[in-house]
């Protein structure tokens, strides 16, 4: 006859604190789901409001959170690989995105300083 093992787990933690951290866990998920939904719900509005496409603010908003080098890889990278993939071949779709892109390199190439003032930008719209 096989032995009964004494010992339920290698873990250290007892049954009271495990029940008190599964409860700590519980609510922590439940702050940040309703922090979640309470974010969602700002970026949903916000979209709604000002007439933002979606997919691209959230590819932007993604682009904001990444430090400086790795932002520039990604979006010389993005360009180069539309261009090379063909998004922009069917050029009777994108007639304002050319004329979109050379208004944002003429701002580029006319900014003095890291970033282009925002009378320039605006003047893209």
């Amino acid at each position: 006859m096989a032995k009964k093992a004494t010992k339920i787990s290698q873990g250290g933690i007892d049954s009271k604190d495990l029940r008190r951290v599964i409860k700590e866990s519980v609510r922590q998920k439940s702050l940040a789901s309703e922090q979640a939904s309470s974010a969602g719900g700002y970026i949903r509005g916000q979209i709604e409001k000002y007439n933002i496409e979606k997919i691209s603010f959230g590819w932007v908003t993604r682009l904001e959170s990444m430090e400086p080098q790795r932002k520039h890889e990604v979006v010389r990278s993005f360009l180069e690989y539309a261009l090379k993939g063909g998004v922009f071949d069917q050029m009777d779709l994108f007639d304002d995105t050319s004329d979109t892109l050379k208004g944002i390199a003429d701002v580029l190439g006319s900014s003095k300083g890291p970033r282009p003032q925002d009378e320039q930008l605006d003047a893209l719209n």
